[in-house]
């Protein structure tokens, strides 16, 4: 344990995951390990006596940390629904996010981006959500590699924005003219390019962030088309860039799907939400 300055973090472990309390030296409210009952077998409280600003459940070490909203109740273990993403209040360059991404523990299993300066956290998703993704990326592999129009990812895919924005879609194409206009991709690092056509499967925790934020950033750095997967009403809404914008949308419930970017491409509604 150790206290860094007015308001510090704590660094609990806590099954089934580990967990990070903020607290400000001040007025007692309770002991933290009253308010948490979390304390790492390692750790020992310190003789301050803290008062608990917040708590959130998000893996973390002593360092530069993902902080949380400050409404203790909400977002305490017992509370706290699993769907839950966090985001940061201070701001990081893309060069920073790297820099916090390489300290997280190889058993962080969240999912991170950075939006327009914060880091969003959001957990693993649910069914059917990798199902569909899946789906998505072997109908446009199969498309693609047979022209040899360019690569397709998955989520595990992250692209460094030329806006500062860092993301990881669901699924995303880059073809091949973009490839070769680079920069050239290097291992182990985010594409530093915009994907051309970018897929986002719309889940509880995603769905207004994919619907706003997300749209405007792709939007605002280029993206030509957008599609946004709903599995519950089992449709695709799919956003064309016409100039500067994502002007036009159609919104697909059955049969083919329109891509102004792939307009060869074969792909149906039936076929997305074929194994679901």
């Amino acid at each position: 344990m150790y206290v860094t300055g007015l308001r510090s973090r704590f660094f609990l472990n806590a099954a089934p995951f580990p967990a990070v309390v903020f607290v400000e030296i001040g007025r007692l409210v309770a002991e933290p390990a009253r308010v948490s009952g979390m304390l790492a077998p390692q750790g020992r409280l310190p003789t301050k006596k803290l008062r608990v600003h917040s708590i959130a459940v998000v893996a973390a070490r002593p360092q530069r940390a993902l902080p949380c909203r400050s409404n203790a109740k909400r977002y305490s273990q017992g509370s706290m629904p699993m769907q839950t993403a966090f985001r940061s209040e201070e701001r990081f360059t893309q060069d920073e996010f790297v820099r916090w991404l390489e300290q997280r523990p190889a058993s962080d299993i969240h999912h991170y981006e950075l939006l327009d300066g914060h880091i969003v956290m959001t957990p693993p998703a649910g069914h059917p959500h990798g199902t569909v993704e899946g789906q998505i990326i072997y109908l446009l592999q199969r498309h693609v590699r047979a022209g040899n129009l360019g690569i397709v990812n998955g989520s595990s895919t992250g692209y460094a924005l030329p806006l500062g924005q860092t993301l990881e879609p669901d699924v995303s194409f880059v073809s091949s003219a973009t490839l070769a206009a680079g920069p050239a991709p290097e291992v182990g690092k985010f594409l530093r390019i915009v994907p051309d056509l970018v897929v986002e499967i719309l889940s509880e925790s995603t769905e207004s962030r994919d619907l706003g934020e997300k749209r405007s950033i792709y939007e605002r750095n280029g993206v030509a088309e957008y599609w946004l997967v709903a599995p519950q009403e089992r449709q695709v809404t799919v956003l064309y860039r016409d100039g500067g914008t994502f002007s036009t949308s159609r919104t697909f419930r059955e049969g083919a799907i329109a891509s102004h970017v792939l307009p060869e491409l074969s792909l149906t509604v039936e076929a997305v939400f074929e194994l679901v």
